[in-house]
């Protein structure tokens, strides 16, 4: 939290003060705001973690951001409710084939590249093993490498 608001605080211009004022002028626009941003995000929570970093900032004041947060709740029952009035026009069956072969694509593509990368990491094993061992002094001859006996 503090780093959001030392965050805000560097970069609030006077242009977002402004925008809040505006917005946050009477109840009934702080509740609209509210609403009109968890409609945006769809997160309530969102709304109500930014609002505390304004208020910690000194871009809001509490009173303010009571009402933002209080829109934002609106905003998400309202959701709901429009939802459950309404509620799904759409047949789950006739999306189900779709949404596993999406899912069953991206597992395969997950796997694919998890695999590209084991075989890299065990191809730079094997070559940071086979430059150690030529590195290292053979003990028949005392150089490094391998001996001649070991070559025929």
């Amino acid at each position: 939290m503090k780093l959001i608001t030392d965050g805000l605080r560097a970069s609030a211009g006077s242009r977002l003060r402004d925008i809040l004022a505006v917005w946050t002028r009477t109840r009934l626009r702080g509740l609209a705001a509210g609403l009109g941003m968890t409609a945006l995000v769809q997160s309530s929570t969102a709304v109500a973690v930014a609002t505390i970093g304004f208020v910690n900032a000194g871009l809001l004041t509490l009173m303010e951001a009571v009402w933002i947060v209080f829109g934002s709740n609106v905003g998400t029952t309202t959701t709901a409710w429009i939802v459950a009035v309404i509620g799904l026009k759409l047949k789950l069956e006739a999306t189900a084939a779709g949404t596993i072969a999406v899912a069953a694509l991206d597992d395969l593509i997950r796997r694919i590249d998890a695999n590209r990368c084991m075989v890299s990491r065990i191809a730079k094993a094997a070559l940071r093993m086979a430059q150690a061992e030529a590195s290292m002094p053979n003990a028949v001859t005392g150089s490094a490498g391998p001996s001649s006996a070991e070559t025929t």
